[in-house]
């Protein structure tokens, strides 16, 4: 019986394993095939490579990818570190955590709609405060440094989400024994939390350069007027605007081609899992956050306000509004 069982379960294997292959040539593998055969002849490749448009897009793929990645995996690793580490009024704490998560309840586009609402040129509601205060507006909203800053802002909310498995199995006794050997809060985070995190930081990291080379609705919103373009947004302008789909079809091919090349990074990269010796505590003992771990709740403060409250109350002002450049014609 247990070996008729066991049969059954491998038939249910395997067929599952073929079906998922079977889906995958259907409707991946084999659509880019008929795709790539039909339009990459359409342009030659030397064209695309001696494009210098399609090598901006490129680099600036690769620029908006590694910083956006780097940022992001950073602050959200610190802000988890001090509200792991330090003792918070749990209200606040817990108010301010689900704020720098909750952009990524929302596709990242929604954020710089708000802040289009926000910072457009002469328009927005920060530039008419600003101008009713008798101070010059901010006129630079569109371009690839907020596109960088709204998908730091949606990134970290979706890095946060990544890196709080490791917290929650990370044990604390082994930052409060070298706190106890002497060291400072600040030393035992930098020389045995964040070692010990590589593999979880490596895995953000990957996973957020990944999201920001996918991106497509901030780059056209935000970099689009400013005619600095990504490859989703020149991919986009090839098939939309000059309807030169053998140098989309390339730029597809080199998206993809960036994309394994990341999945394949994280797969050689990663190492085994290390076993931690705990006691029964997980959690470290909490300490009374000093000067420099009051000015980064300060500062996680600020993001959230930033990433979440001003971007979001912009568009919930807006839905209220007949008009939305008209403060007094609301709804109700």
């Amino acid at each position: 019986m247990k070996t008729t069982n066991t049969g059954n379960l491998r038939i249910l294997l395997f067929s599952a394993e073929l079906g998922s292959l079977f889906l995958a040539i259907i409707g991946f593998i084999l659509p880019l095939f008929l795709f790539g055969a039909k339009t990459l002849g359409q342009s030659s490749l030397s064209a695309v490579l001696n494009d210098h448009a399609n090598h901006a897009a490129f680099l600036n793929s690769i620029l908006l990818a590694g910083t956006v990645a780097t940022t992001s995996t950073a602050l959200a690793f610190i802000f988890l570190w001090i509200f792991w580490r330090y003792r918070w009024q749990p209200l606040l704490r817990r108010g301010l955590e689900l704020s720098l998560k909750l952009p990524y309840l929302l596709p990242p586009f929604f954020l710089a709609m708000g802040w289009i609402g926000l910072a457009a040129p002469e328009v927005g509601y920060l530039n008419r405060l600003l101008l009713s205060l008798g101070l010059a507006p901010w006129n630079y909203l569109y371009g690839i440094g907020s596109t960088f800053a709204v998908l730091v802002m949606w990134t970290t909310a979706l890095s946060m989400i990544q890196l709080q498995s490791f917290f929650s199995q990370y044990p604390g006794e082994l930052e409060d024994a070298a706190i106890l050997c002497g060291a400072s809060p600040l030393v035992a985070f930098l020389r045995i939390t964040v070692p010990t995190a590589r593999n979880s930081l490596l895995s953000t990291f990957l996973l957020s350069a990944m999201s920001t080379l996918a991106a497509f609705g901030v780059p056209a919103l935000l970099s689009g007027p400013d005619r600095s373009y990504v490859l989703t947004t020149k991919i986009f302008q090839n098939i939309k605007s000059v309807a030169n789909y053998g140098n989309a079809a390339w730029l597809c091919t080199v998206l993809l081609g960036l994309t394994l090349f990341l999945v394949l990074l994280n797969t050689k990269l990663r190492t085994p899992a290390r076993a931690l010796v705990r006691g029964k505590a997980t959690r470290p003992t909490l300490l009374r956050p000093n000067f420099l771990a009051r000015i980064a709740f300060v500062l996680a403060t600020l993001f959230a306000l930033f990433s979440c409250v001003l971007p979001l109350g912009a568009i919930a002002v807006q839905s209220l509004l007949r008009d939305r450049s008209d403060l007094a014609s609301w709804t109700f």
